[in-house]
């Protein structure tokens, strides 16, 4: 098991809306978007990835969750597919912290980088 593996759990409060779906909550920490989830299709809209990138900047969190298969610039995405933002900001802000985990070795905790205070 690895370290972030013991604070990872699964939800067991199950609503219709989630039924099926993995719910997981590292660390039990509080999302400080308004979206529980997005994804690289055009049910993402624009507009919701702008606000996700805007409530991480107003309250960034010090760590984020990631799925490395969503590193893909902006000009490479799909049709569709309107994460670029997002990931422009997870770069230029955070930085991958420890291994890869999960079956798939493909998501990954992303620390916010530190930034000196101003003189």
């Amino acid at each position: 098991m690895t370290p972030l593996a013991r604070f990872l759990h699964v939800s067991d409060n199950e609503t219709p809306a989630t039924k099926g779906r993995i719910s997981v909550f590292p660390l039990q920490l509080r999302n400080p978007t308004r979206y529980y989830q997005i994804w690289n299709t055009d049910y993402t809209r624009p507009e919701m990835v702008n606000e996700t990138v805007n409530d991480l900047r107003r309250n960034p969190p010090k760590y984020i969750q990631w799925y490395n298969g969503l590193n893909v610039p902006s000009e490479q995405r799909a049709p569709g597919d309107h994460l670029g933002p997002l990931y422009e900001f997870l770069i230029a802000n955070y930085e991958p912290c420890g291994e890869p985990y999960d079956e798939d070795r493909m998501t990954q905790l992303w620390r916010r980088k530190y930034v000196p205070p101003p003189n």
